[in-house]
């Protein structure tokens, strides 16, 4: 299990996979941007997450839900 970020602040909550499986993750948006996220046995969104918190960028919530979809090409 790995944090990066600080959700506090976050007005939206978004789950990657399924909290009960093996590996998923859980975003944190405030304002459509990514501000924290964290991983379980999901290593490359927790690299990409945390280059995308720094960013900035806006995210579409509908492809950060889908785990399937790199995180990094979840941006708008």
């Amino acid at each position: 299990m790995q944090y990066a970020g600080h959700h506090a602040h976050a007005d939206t909550t978004v789950w990657r996979g399924d909290p009960a499986g093996a590996a998923w993750s859980v975003c944190w948006l405030r304002e459509g941007a990514l501000v924290a996220l964290l991983t379980v046995a999901r290593p490359r969104d927790l690299a990409q997450g945390r280059r995308l918190i720094a960013a900035g960028a806006p995210m579409d919530p509908d492809r950060v839900a889908d785990p399937s979809v790199p995180l990094k090409t979840a941006t708008l």
